[in-house]
């Protein structure tokens, strides 16, 4: 991100400098499309500055003194202009030019990686259905800003590390370490890792579609905590592709069942198991039970299945009835207390 310091009595002249370039305007900072590039810019208004000045981390960029002084450290150039507005601007386009060369992105939670052959054929389909109302491209990296469902989002689009036939792309929500996987396109299935479903796809480019769409539209706001949920640790590390086989597999074995239940998947080291089923309950962690092999151990005792799929289905099926009585004991709980 760049820093802008701005003298509080030019402030309001620099805003009007920058309006026909900001294509985003969130408080203190502002998304600038420039030159193929989008800049993000956090400004610091400050009664003591005599210069405007621009930062990237410690360095600086780029500064105006006098008002049509501009000193251009990236270019090592020192130039006049007739007034302000126009000095604002070279530095902008100067800056432009830096974000390109360091390969500098903005902020975005939303990030789309796909095989690099099918890298051009999303480009194609996103600048040719969606409004793009700013894009950065930075080395195998494209940024596009989108107006979605009355939105302004950030889309990063990014050339994957999983070069398999078998898995094409896969949509992300991050935010700093935090990362989850919302949907993953197999070459002839595209799967909802939130919603636990799956769609059969006729052709890749139907899926790709329908991958894009689903990661534009996306409701960030589904990622806020929830009180009761399940919650299915996997025990197993791994590569990402084994991740997304895992992920495949225990879909296709519980979609008919948990598809309106919320049931997240997690990968962690834990003793005693392949699989761990636990109920979220606000402040509560209730144990549900784990699969080892193709038996299910629960406080009850234990169950022998079939496979380690099937067990796994059956563990699902009993958390969501120990979900459904939990939800009416609190019910009933409520409802008494009320009543007194």
């Amino acid at each position: 991100m760049i820093r802008a310091e701005i003298p509080i009595s030019l402030y309001k002249t620099f805003q009007e400098a920058i309006k026909d370039i900001v294509v985003s305007d969130m408080e203190d900072v502002v998304l600038i499309s420039l030159d193929d590039s989008l800049i993000e810019i956090r400004s610091y208004v400050g009664f003591g500055l005599s210069n405007t000045t621009f930062y990237y981390g410690h360095e600086k960029l780029c500064e105006i003194f006098d008002l049509n002084e501009v000193h251009d450290y990236v270019n090592q150039g020192l130039y006049k202009f007739n007034e302000y507005k126009e000095s604002v601007k070279y530095c902008l386009f100067s800056i432009s030019k830096f974000v390109k060369e360091k390969s500098i992105g903005v902020s975005s939670k939303k990030f789309l990686y796909v095989n690099s052959e099918i890298f051009v054929s999303v480009i194609n389909i996103i600048e040719k259905n969606y409004p793009i109302i700013g894009r950065n491209k930075i080395e195998d990296q494209v940024q596009y800003l989108i107006k979605a469902n009355d939105k302004i989002i950030i889309l990063s689009l990014i050339v994957s590390s999983i070069e398999s036939k078998k898995i094409y792309a896969f949509a992300n929500i991050e935010d700093g370490d935090d990362s989850r996987q919302i949907s993953i396109l197999f070459y002839d299935k595209i799967y909802y890792v939130d919603r636990l479903k799956f769609e059969t796809i006729n052709n890749i480019e139907t899926g790709i579609n329908k991958i894009i769409d689903y990661i534009i539209n996306y409701d960030e706001s589904k990622e806020e905590e929830t009180d009761n949920y399940l919650l299915l640790t996997i025990n197993s590390m791994g590569t990402l592709f084994e991740r997304f086989i895992f992920i495949r597999n225990v879909i296709d074995a519980i979609s008919d069942i948990a598809s309106d239940v919320n049931l997240r998947i997690n990968f962690d080291y834990f003793e005693g198991g392949d699989f761990d089923l636990k109920l979220i309950k606000g402040a509560n962690i209730i144990s549900v039970g784990k699969v080892k092999d193709n038996k299910i151990l629960t406080i009850n005792g234990y169950e022998i299945i079939n496979d380690a799929y099937s067990a796994i289905r059956r563990l699902i099926e009993i958390g969501i009835e120990k979900m459904r009585k939990e939800a009416i004991h609190s019910y009933y709980k409520f409802s008494f207390l009320f009543s007194r």
